[in-house]
């Protein structure tokens, strides 16, 4: 009986232990080869089913039909290539935007959570914006996961980028988090974006379009910040002023204050220029309800600059999670007067907490500065008037009260 029990069990369980008492006298060695047949039949006709029902999962147990990340077991089945310890891109050859790091196996959707977003090589980078526009983006990158704990969301803001081709960007959360990993985290924006980093804070531009030039850093409130740069669109020669912000949450007008003040004086210091302002405000949950916002936009109190939503007409969310569901924080706002828009949008494709990019939706917006360059000869457009103009902007001032105005007197015979 005991024989009779174990040969059951070796058929269906690879009960290795009672091998030695099918050697029993009696018993042939073509019965033993015969059981070990219908043994491994048995067996192949159950992993067959436990791989069927573990799509994505590497191995199964024969007998519970349970799905395994790892074979722990020797006798769990094996449904697809051995793991291929996260690294399953380069198995992809840049042909499919996904990949499991389990089966190397490579997909076009990520219908899988752990599936890793890979760059493909199909990806074609937008046609230049046309002469004298540029395109601009505001985008937080949630960087503490999309490029530390969740890199093939980080794969996925990058591919989002440089879909865009935005000539100049404005990035919150350039980090691995804690606010450490800046240097890694911009390093593989370049790589992967082919936008060139170094201006102001956070901001990365095409070098292509744009030409940076001077650059600054202001403090917000409880270590936030703004940064400057000066560009030249290479295409026009002219001249804009571009400011990236990263806002505490609350605080919101006198954060709005130190911004308004601060882009006045570099405005008033590079001749009034044409003025971006992107970012993360934090002003939850409707940025637009917001006094901060509205003393911005020229709604409310008295701003020494006053902007324009390059976005009016979508109010939507730009961030949402399980305790903000629908918020707007990001903006693209312009300095009044000085831009056309001629298209903007918000891309919340894979958007949210538990998204397939980052938390935020990308803002976008394709403009053109209102004012011609006059490349240095401002003085005709003054008509002798006043005795002194700005090279960049063109307009006419009675005194010199920056060093790099024109000197328009007339040269004496």
């Amino acid at each position: 009986m005991a024989s009779f029990y174990c040969a059951l069990s070796f058929l269906l369980y690879s009960t290795v232990a009672c091998e030695h008492l099918f050697h029993v006298p009696g018993m042939s060695d073509d019965v033993l080869i015969q059981l070990k047949h219908r043994k491994s039949s048995a067996m192949q006709a159950v992993t067959s089913e436990c791989c069927t029902s573990c799509g994505g999962h590497p191995f199964c147990s024969p007998q519970s039909g349970n799905c395994y990340d790892s074979k722990t077991k020797d006798y769990y089945a094996t449904c697809a290539a051995e793991p291929v310890n996260g690294d399953c891109c380069s198995k992809c050859g840049g042909a499919q935007p996904f990949c499991s790091p389990e089966s190397g196996s490579c997909y076009a959707s990520k219908s899988k959570d752990y599936y890793q977003g890979c760059t493909t090589t199909t990806t074609t980078s937008p046609p230049a914006p046309p002469s004298g526009s540029i395109r601009v983006m505001s985008y937080n990158l949630m960087g503490w996961n999309s490029f530390n704990v969740a890199k093939w969301r980080g794969t996925n803001v990058m591919r989002k980028i440089q879909t865009y081709g935005p000539s100049v960007v404005g990035h919150q959360e350039v980090e691995t988090g804690g606010g450490h990993g800046s240097d890694v985290v911009s390093k593989q924006i370049e790589s992967g974006t082919g936008l060139s980093g170094g201006a102001g804070g956070g901001q990365y531009f095409d070098n292509s379009v744009v030409e940076p030039s001077e650059t600054g850093h202001y403090k917000l409130h409880g270590g936030y910040w703004m940064s400057m740069t000066k560009y030249k669109i290479k295409a026009s020669g002219q001249a804009f002023l571009f400011f990236n912000t990263h806002w505490a949450h609350g605080h919101g007008t006198s954060q709005a204050e130190t911004i308004a003040r601060e882009v006045k004086k570099e405005r008033e210091r590079f001749g009034n220029l044409p003025t971006v302002l992107v970012g993360d405000t934090n002003q939850f949950c409707n940025g637009f309800d917001s006094s901060a916002w509205q003393y911005l936009l020229g709604q409310k109190g008295s701003s020494p600059i006053t902007f324009v939503d390059a976005i009016p007409n979508d109010q939507g969310k730009s961030f949402t999670d399980w305790r903000n569901p629908n918020c707007r924080v990001d903006i693209i706002f312009l300095s009044k007067g000085d831009w056309s828009v001629q298209q903007s949008s918000i891309d919340r494709d894979g958007m949210g907490e538990n998204g397939e990019a980052s938390d935020h939706a990308a803002l976008m917006a394709e403009i053109t500065p209102l004012a011609e360059p006059v490349n240095g000869d401002c003085c005709s457009q003054c008509g002798g008037a006043q005795p002194f103009c700005s090279p960049q902007s063109g307009s006419c001032y009675a005194s010199k009260s920056k060093d790099y105005y024109q000197d328009c007197s007339p040269t004496p015979i």
